[in-house]
């Protein structure tokens, strides 16, 4: 790559990353809820709270299966009959972020027990090569005294802006796999095109497209994962030129990390077989570097998991309970459904110009011999893979569903990137790759970065939805919801006004609905049905553009009974 071309890249990079590190601290938990919380009772202390802590730790469980799930045999349950039930609800509130997945990470770092060399987190879709180094940051930002790390709850309950910066860690550890991702994107598209400015184009794109910019914001490993992917399809690629079994042994190892990262990206293994298939060697040297390339793919993830290995051998319980607890997901099978929503989704998560220039790379592509050729395959065919799950999955889903196209968006932003390179004229090329990703910035992600200021000054959704609900509250009456009360689905209520109910009707106007006032966080009103006879609509956006992948900024559909 030229001295020209790596400075655009880190010029690039150094944008989008401080874009992306200015919204780290989005969604965090806050004190503030408790005017909400406790509007008519007094305000537990972290001691009052701790009282009703229990032990929860159980080795045949995942660290993230509900140890107190509700009884919803039938109708709507209420949540917050006593003090029990009530301090359950405060603690998510104390503790937990405005996404609903990234405590996890920190349930699964509690159940480990360092002094008695416990390091199992029964937590293992997320793998260790995510939870072990979020851990490790952790610790030496202690050490540095940015966070302080201690045994005793009760302190965190008082204290959760202390535990909100456990948060900004892991999520910092996104945001360095999310500089990884955009320099493999230059340097996968600088092998495919041989052209510096392409790459960088599909760096920018890439690193623009909804999804991705989303996803750098949490502390979750998908992102991290996708990079790991993408690093996997780059070593493949060097393998299918060189030919040398110690390529086949990295691209092994890329994928195992990959798997190590997240499991969901286990499907890149399938680039394995590909690579051997796409060089014209003799049979024999063919699987002699398909089994270097799986040895290292294992041994890979062994060593980046190794409580999954020891558990299947020695008791798969909390493997079992842990992998059981993320298989709702992949009941809905409704293809009618799931094609048209499954588009839907793909078109948010790469965004509508992203979609429009892939189709017109695409059509360029064919009509000329410069083609990607074997190159290409390596790329497309983990992709597709990926594509055809989340197209046949996607039934019922909602905006944030579109994450799971991550890596399969990265492919498409990557080819609508081979436009730049089709482009005769270095001066238009340059142009154009500036230009492109800035419109689909503007277009497409201004929103999300938007939903993330708001949401870090609190100035959001939920500050605009809690002040509407706490003026409607009145006791006896009854507040009808469709997932119980945390920062991610509800803004904060009195505990002990309201008459809280869960397990309604999916939608209001199934069945006569009885609750004074029913909340739920949405996409955008044109998801939402018209309000049942009687009923009047608040709807809370903020007045904002949506962001459906993100749960910062959600909006809230409030329906108040006449």
């Amino acid at each position: 790559m030229s001295w020209t071309a790596r400075n655009f890249l880190i010029l690039l990079i150094a944008c989008l990353g401080a874009v992306v590190a200015a919204g780290l601290d989005w969604g965090l938990p806050t004190k503030e809820s408790d005017r909400y919380l406790f509007a008519s009772h007094r305000t537990w202390t972290g001691a009052d709270l701790a009282a009703f802590d229990r032990d929860r730790a159980d080795t045949r469980r995942g660290a993230d299966v509900d140890r107190d799930p509700l009884a919803r045999e039938s109708g709507s349950v209420a949540i917050n009959p006593d003090d029990s039930r009530r301090a359950e609800i405060v603690r998510r509130y104390r503790l937990y972020s405005n996404q609903p997945d990234e405590m996890i990470t920190f349930m699964a770092l509690q159940q480990m027990k360092p002094s008695q060399r416990d390091f199992d987190p029964r937590l293992y879709q997320y793998g260790g090569l995510w939870i072990y180094p979020v851990g490790t940051l952790l610790k030496a930002t202690s050490l540095l005294g940015w966070i302080d790390l201690r045994p005793d709850p009760a302190f965190y309950y008082d204290n959760p802006d202390q535990f909100g910066r456990f948060y900004v860690v892991a999520r910092a550890y996104t945001l360095g796999w999310y500089v990884v991702l955009l320099v493999t994107c230059a340097l996968i598209m600088r092998k495919l095109t041989d052209d510096d400015i392409a790459a960088v184009g599909a760096a920018a794109i890439v690193g623009v497209c909804p999804v991705v910019f989303a996803l750098a914001h949490e502390a979750k490993p998908h992102l991290p994962g996708a990079a790991l992917m993408a690093i996997a399809c780059l070593l493949a690629m060097r393998y299918v030129e060189r030919g040398r079994k110690r390529d086949a042994a990295y691209a092994g190892v890329a994928c195992g990390l990959a798997s190590g990262m997240v499991i969901s990206s286990a499907v890149i293994g399938i680039i394995l077989p590909v690579m051997i298939l796409l060089r014209a060697d003799r049979w024999a040297q063919r699987f002699g570097s398909l089994l270097i390339g799986l040895t290292t793919c294992a041994l890979a993830y062994g060593l980046s998991n190794p409580y999954v290995p020891i558990n299947l051998l020695t008791d798969s319980s909390a493997v079992m309970s842990n992998l059981g607890n993320s298989r709702q997901m992949y009941e809905n099978l409704s293809l009618g459904s799931a094609l048209p929503n499954a588009a839907r989704r793909l078109v948010e998560a790469a965004s509508a110009p992203t979609i429009a220039l892939f189709v017109a790379a695409i059509i360029a592509v064919l009509s000329r011999r410069r083609r990607p050729g074997a190159m290409g395959v390596l790329l497309i065919v983990p992709a597709s893979m990926v594509l055809l799950q989340f197209f046949t999955l996607a039934a019922g889903k909602p905006g944030e569903y579109g994450r799971f196209a991550l890596f399969p968006v990265v492919a498409i932003a990557i080819s609508a990137a081979w436009l730049i390179a089709l482009i005769p004229h270095r001066g238009l090329r340059l142009s154009t790759m500036i230009v492109v990703p800035t419109l689909i910035g503007f277009i497409a992600t201004l929103p999300y970065v938007t939903a993330f200021n708001l949401d870090a000054r609190r100035q959001g959704t939920r500050e605009l939805a809690a002040v509407e609900i706490d003026a409607l509250a009145t006791p006896s009456h009854t507040l009808s919801l469709f997932a119980e009360p945390a920062p991610y689905s509800i803004p904060p209520i009195d505990l002990w006004q309201w008459r809280v109910l869960l397990d309604l009707p999916p939608e209001p106007s199934v069945a006569p609905p009885v609750a004074h006032v029913i909340v739920r966080a949405t996409d955008s009103l044109a998801d939402l049905p018209a309000p049942p006879a009687g009923y009047r609509r608040i709807f809370i956006d903020a007045g904002q553009r949506p962001a459906p992948i993100t749960w910062a900024n959600k909006p809230f559909d409030i329906l108040v009974r006449e």
